[in-house]
């Protein structure tokens, strides 16, 4: 192709041969011809490859890539390096990302890059629409809080902090990149790419260290892109409850170093713990048909995501009390005791829940004196007396702060429980 490109339009592709003349028919009829399309092939096992080699051989702007670099890839490497190598190749003014079963406007290419070049912008963030494959998918979502652009349109072009704050506290949609464009140079200069080790929320990680990194930022409520809800692919990886959490912790580390050298994280804590937990219910949500398996005899991901991820998030993003670190003599009490009780349902447990969690030990009761929630961060919370009568021998961990230790250690001698590890 020759000739100045304006736009390069990055489509990571996997076993979407179903769905990609689709896609590649909205991006080759764009009425805004200076456009290159890069597609990424990152281990299709079906026709997916040989599709985009036909439009390829129509249409010089159609160009095939392959994840692990000039060889096909014997196995899937993951969307984040495939948009990497996607920005890597890139050689337009700006940057749009679209998956392999989505389409935009005709028109979409030439409002975004008119726009984005008038006000001399970073990125430009724009509105979509939910397409859904059968009415089964659209009942399940019904009620469920579409976040939109509208609350976050303004006419002037800001910086990416107040547009971050701003679409936050509007509740709109944050964390996606296909809903918006990058100006390369700015992507460039930043040096930002996927985060390739998360497997999970690594779109939403891109999307925070862009908006807070940029300078010029506006956003528009038209519905320039297609998002299409289809049923998850059997040809999927299968992901437990523990792998899911895994990763979900990993990422919200990850956020919180790039929130916290921004200095948004204390003003707005709440905004930023609620959006993380929406976007981690949407995501579960979308992958709804791969997570609901078998898992050891039983049915998970049955709990309410949104809450548990909001309350990992608060006990992750807020300045970490030093907790006890298990001793091995310790850590061997744990493993041949009857339950391992964490004492307690607030910010101390939370982080005590994370600790085990990383250890391996999954196998835990949450008990609290007096109570007055049935869950918290989607395990069951039990009465103390109750639980210390039923089960004998158990290591109970005093997950609260030392002013509340004494009250519960008096609880646990008149239930003839002595074993108990202070975690503050």
């Amino acid at each position: 192709m020759k000739g100045y490109v304006k736009i390069s339009i990055i489509v990571p592709i996997f076993n979407a041969e179903k769905y990609l003349s689709r896609c590649l028919n909205s991006l080759i009829g764009q009425t805004l011809k200076e456009i290159e399309i890069i597609c990424v092939d990152d281990a299709s096992t079906d026709g997916s490859t040989a599709i985009v080699q036909q439009y390829a051989a129509r249409d010089e702007r159609v160009k095939l890539f392959y994840s692990s670099g000039n060889e096909v890839p014997s196995r899937n490497l993951g969307q984040s390096i495939a948009r990497n190598i996607g920005l890597v190749v890139a050689s337009g003014e700006y940057i749009l990302m679209v998956d392999a079963d989505d389409w935009l406007e005709l028109d979409a290419a030439k409002k975004l890059y008119e726009l984005s070049t008038k006000d001399r912008l970073d990125i430009l963030y724009f509105g979509f629409v939910f397409e859904y494959e059968d009415d089964k998918i659209r009942q399940k979502e019904k009620g469920m809080v579409v976040r939109t652009r509208a609350g976050a349109c303004i006419d002037k072009a800001i910086n990416g902090q107040e547009m971050f704050v701003l679409q936050l506290r509007n509740n709109a949609q944050l964390g996606v990149v296909w809903a918006a464009v990058f100006k390369r140079e700015f992507l460039h200069d930043s040096r930002l790419f996927f985060n390739e080790e998360l497997r999970f929320e690594e779109d939403c990680l891109f999307s925070l260290q862009a908006i807070l990194r940029a300078d010029r930022t506006k956003c528009i409520d038209v519905p320039l892109y297609h998002y299409y809800r289809r049923h998850a692919s059997v040809t999927t990886d299968v992901f437990t409850e523990k792998y899911l959490m895994d990763k979900f912790i990993q990422a919200c580390y990850a956020m919180k170093e790039v929130l916290y050298q921004k200095n948004i994280l204390p003003d707005n804590m709440e905004c930023i713990s609620r959006w993380l937990g929406g976007h981690f219910s949407l995501v579960h949500r979308i992958w709804n048909d791969n997570f609901n398996i078998i898992d050891g005899g039983k049915i998970v991901f049955l709990r309410p995501w949104e809450n548990i991820a909001l309350e990992v998030f608060k006990c992750i993003v807020r300045p970490e009390p030093s907790l006890h670190k298990f001793t091995d003599e310790e850590l061997c009490l744990m493993k041949n005791c009857n339950t391992v009780i964490v004492y307690g349902a607030g910010y101390v447990a939370g982080r005590t829940l994370i600790y085990l969690h990383n250890l391996g030990i999954d196998k835990f009761k949450i008990a609290v004196t007096n109570k007055t929630n049935n869950y918290f961060m989607g395990n069951e919370i039990c009465d103390i007396n109750e639980l210390c009568r039923k089960s004998p021998n158990n290591v109970v961990l005093l997950a609260v702060m030392p002013d509340k230790q004494i009250e519960m250690i008096n609880v646990l001698k008149l239930l003839g429980n002595q074993t108990y590890i202070c975690m503050v």
